[in-house]
């Protein structure tokens, strides 16, 4: 559906001097209720040139786009204004010439949108693009009726790796006829990004840049149906613009990937080069993101690009070498660049204010100059041949969904025309000095009146002497007389400098001698060497000339002359490091040991003697003694330091050897210590020489005195100890009274077990059980006739399952 556009004839100011063809002009849009506009692109019919700008809303939103037409003279002819767009974020557009119409390309972060303008701005119909997010989208190439909308689209999520370049076709009536998406054939996890488009005849050519490792550049050439008809791959080489030349070769512009330095190529159209050069700026680098190619058929083409000190005009014939002319200026950044029927150049800026950005045009001779504007001639840009790797490597077509219809909507707008001269360059040496006279020892600042991008300065005699940018720091200067600074500007081979002299003032004589190194107690006598006239301060507030000083301490003395000129000196009283010396704390060894006394002694220290007359740097000692080293400086002071040394006896332990602890019964064990002591610990913690064993092992013994300390180890083995038992060898069984029964004396705990009794034959003749005793009476109970007789005894050993059997002879007496 077709919408009309009104437009409004806008009122200007105009430059001065009646218009013509040959007239060049400088003007800016702008709309005073808002602050930025962006300028995206220029579109030239004869010298009748159209301007596509976006009008921005507070906060960065857009409500319109418009397409600006101008006049030859440069005025506002007609403005054309585009809205109802859902606008987001950066806005951006295209307008090219096609058979029937306009065609016009507008895209945000979101969305992309292609019209076709009939020859008043009305609109035969739209499409809208959805969901083509990425870094180029919805720029412009037209063949015929025919428009090609290409750029590159992020597949899925906002990752780098999912950017694809895609292209779409479309007839004179807004009929898709084909819609593919690139990517390698090989490789389809690898970027790729579509950086520009031209038609040639039927076919469309593309370069694409594969962006995830080598940066590589790709050319592809397609049919009137979007189809790959060949291709060629350039490692480490981004190709960024293409451009046709006359006679059907392709202009290049782009960089080397390795080193970011700018190139121009010419390639024929089967994709092989015909040659490359290098395009390099001294001290800086071009901004390829911000540069267009355009052809002149009278000598070549144009470079139009972006570096550090502003936007560059180069001429270049069709061979890549550079031309004279061109311009370097400031305050403006090109967003397009054609050249009309009277080789004059075209551009489209963004023109940079503080704090505010307008739209721009401006026309500029076939030199690429104006007569109203001053402008700065590129000095030193080297172009030269370079020979990049070419390869072919397969790229693989998808297909796309296409777009939708959409009907944009009206607005109102206002505009001011106002004329404009773009900044100049200049090479600026002019610089401003903090003062133009200081004293000896002081700062003096210089700084750039305007700041350049290659900045030399000289300070001769100063700290630092040499400094390259716009503001060097705060220089000191410590030799008296007159002092040249120099600035010197150096840019694209073009040099300028600026001399100025600073008269650098000498202070007051002052000086208070040399650093001093006293003894303790002693005093100095200070007496400056000071010109007469001049005042003096002591920075502790003493008064007067001279004065005595005290070591460890710092003496400042400032000096003034009539002329204000300050001169400072320092004198430092050390006291001598012999006062350092530091034997250590008394101390305590062990008899037969050695003790080393081994001093930090001060390096100032030039003699140096112990007690015993030795000299030696330490002392080793046996024996206890009170010791002590005395040391002196060159300067005669002297210092001495002592310390006690005892030695204590070591105790000694009998050697302990090995001990039998009974099975069932605690053993008591004695350690024999001979000497003095005031510690001893066996290792199971009973402290004192006496030690029950409880149980087998090792028990080792510590016994110290002072520190100085005895070891030894005692080893107890257990075994089956009979316990003490006396078996009567007689007894006298006659009823008087005394002896009269037969019994075991000794350990009460056995477990008796049996007694049995034999007569001489072998006869038993008595048997109990549990009594280990004996009357002296057969198993008859009769009384047994004296004589000798055997008892054999069996008994179990304390809280064991040991039994014993033992046997003794028994005399009986009547």
């Amino acid at each position: 559906m077709q919408t009309r556009i009104f437009w409004i004839l806008c009122w200007a100011w105009l430059a001065a001097g009646p218009p013509g063809e040959a007239q060049t002009f400088q003007r800016y849009v702008i709309d005073p209720d808002y602050d930025i506009h962006f300028t995206t692109g220029l579109q030239l019919e004869g010298q009748r040139a159209r301007l596509v700008v976006a009008k921005p809303l507070p906060m960065g939103a857009v409500d319109f786009v418009w397409v600006i037409n101008f006049d030859a003279a440069g005025n506002v002819d007609e403005v054309w204004q585009y809205g109802g767009f859902s606008f987001s974020g950066y806005v951006r557009g295209s307008l090219i010439a096609a058979e029937n119409g306009l065609r016009l390309t507008i895209r945000d972060n979101n969305s992309s949108y292609l019209l076709r303008l009939h020859s008043d701005g009305s609109i035969a119909w739209c499409r809208r693009f959805p969901e083509l997010r990425g870094e180029n989208r919805s720029m412009l190439a037209v063949a015929g009726d025919r428009a090609l909308i290409y750029g590159d689209m992020i597949i899925g999520t906002l990752e780098n790796t999912n950017r694809r370049a895609y292209f779409s076709g479309y007839d004179g009536d807004g009929q898709q006829l084909f819609s593919h998406i690139f990517f390698l054939r090989d490789r389809p996890e690898l970027n790729l990004v579509t950086r520009d488009v031209i038609a040639h005849g039927p076919d469309f050519y593309l370069a694409l840049v594969e962006g995830n490792v080598t940066q590589s550049g790709i050319l592809v050439q397609l049919d009137d149906e979007g189809r790959v008809i060949r291709q060629r791959t350039y490692p480490n080489t981004e190709i960024m613009r293409l451009r046709r030349l006359p006679d059907g070769d392709l202009l290049a512009f782009g960089r080397s990937s390795t080193d970011g330095i700018a190139f121009i190529a010419r390639i024929a159209p089967d994709l092989t080069p015909r040659w490359f050069r290098t395009v390099e700026v001294e001290n800086d680098f071009l901004q390829h993101s911000f540069s267009y190619l355009v052809v002149d058929p009278t000598f070549g083409f144009w470079l139009v690009t972006r570096a550090e000190i502003g936007l560059m005009l180069l001429r270049f014939d069709g061979e890549g070498h550079l031309l004279p002319g061109g311009n370097v200026v400031r305050g403006a950044v090109p967003w397009g660049a054609e050249v009309d029927d009277q080789q004059q150049l075209y551009l489209a800026l963004a023109r940079q204010t503080p704090g505010r950005n307008y739209p721009a045009l401006t026309r500029l001779d076939p030199m690429g100059r104006s007569d109203a504007c001053d402008f700065f001639d590129p000095c030193f840009v080297t172009s030269q041949a370079y020979q990049p790797e070419h390869y072919v490597d397969p790229v693989a077509v998808g297909t796309q969904s296409h777009g939708e219809s959409f009907s944009p909507s009206q607005g109102s707008y206002s505009l001011q025309l106002v004329d404009f001269c773009l900044e100049p360059y200049r090479l600026n040496t002019a610089f401003t000095l903090s003062d133009s006279e200081i004293c000896v020892g002081e700062t003096i600042a210089a700084s750039a009146t305007v700041p350049g991008p290659s900045s030399a300065w000289s300070f001769p005699g100063g700290s630092p002497g040499h400094w390259t940018g716009t503001e060097p720091p705060p220089v000191r200067l410590d030799s008296a007389g007159t002092i040249t600074i120099q600035h010197r500007v150096t840019t694209l081979g073009c040099a300028d400098s600026l001399s100025v002299s600073v008269e650098v003032l000498d202070g007051p004589a002052l000086d208070l001698g040399p650093d001093q190194t006293l003894c303790r107690g002693d005093r100095w006598f200070i007496d400056p060497s000071l010109d007469a006239g001049a005042g003096f301060s002591w920075s502790d507030g003493f008064p007067d000339l001279p004065r005595y000083g005290v070591p460890g301490a710092e003496y400042v003395l400032l000096a003034t002359d009539a002329r204000g000129c300050r001169r400072v000196d320092t004198l430092r009283l050390a006291l001598s490091s012999v006062y350092e010396l530091e034997l250590g704390g008394d101390t305590t060894r062990c008899a037969g040991e050695t003790h080393r006394i081994q001093p930090a002694i001060p390096a100032e220290a030039e003699t140096r003697q112990w007690q015993d007359g030795s000299t030696g740097p330490g002392l080793s000692v046996a024996e206890s003694g009170t010791y002590r080293l005395s040391i002196a400086d060159a300067n005669g002071c002297r210092y001495a330091d002592s310390l006690a040394v005892r030695f204590l006896p070591v105790p000694v332990v009998e050697p302990l050897g090995t001990a039998i602890r009974c099975a069932g019964r605690d053993t008591l064990f004695t350690a024999v210590v001979r000497g003095e002591f005031d510690r001893l610990r066996w290792s199971e913690g009973t402290e004192g020489a006496s030690l029950w064993l409880r149980e087998p092992g090792r028990y080792d013994l510590e016994v110290s005195l002072g520190g100085c300390t005895a070891r030894d180890s005692l080893l107890v083995r257990e075994a089956y100890c009979l316990p003490p038992r006396y078996y009567p060898s007689a007894f006298s069984p006659n009823g008087d009274g005394h002896n009269d029964r037969w019994q075991v004396f000794g350990e009460p705990d056995l477990e008796w077990l049996e007694l049995e009794i034999f007569d001489r034959w072998g006869g038993m003749i008595w048997r109990s059980v549990g009594d280990p005793s004996w009357s002296g009476r057969d198993l008859a109970d009769r009384p047994v006739p004296a004589g000798l007789y055997l008892a054999r005894l069996r008994f179990r050993l304390p809280n064991t399952d040991r039994v014993i059997s033992e046997s003794t002879p028994i005399q009986v007496l009547r």
